[in-house]
């Protein structure tokens, strides 16, 4: 896991850089050479930076109007404390 974490952790920051550019369809389905935050979910599922993508997807989806997928991955989301 804590190669795979790493992995994750670099393929997420051409995602996050669209995320804060406010380019969520980016962020969400990558751009042909880097992946997205669904597909870092798919591929990392049981690391911090998957854990982190749903909230990533979740602000997306809320942005971009997706409101029930928003949910979604919102729930999906752990921020390890109350």
């Amino acid at each position: 896991v804590p190669k795979q974490e790493a992995e994750a952790q670099e393929q997420m920051f051409k995602a996050a850089y669209y995320f804060e550019n406010d380019n969520y369809e980016m962020g969400l389905n990558g751009d042909g050479n880097y992946p997205g935050f669904l597909d870092i979910i798919s591929k990392y599922k049981f690391t911090k930076a998957a854990n982190l993508s749903h909230y990533y997807a979740g602000i997306s989806y809320l942005n971009t109007g997706k409101y029930d997928e928003a949910i979604s991955q919102l729930k999906k989301f752990d921020a390890d404390d109350k």
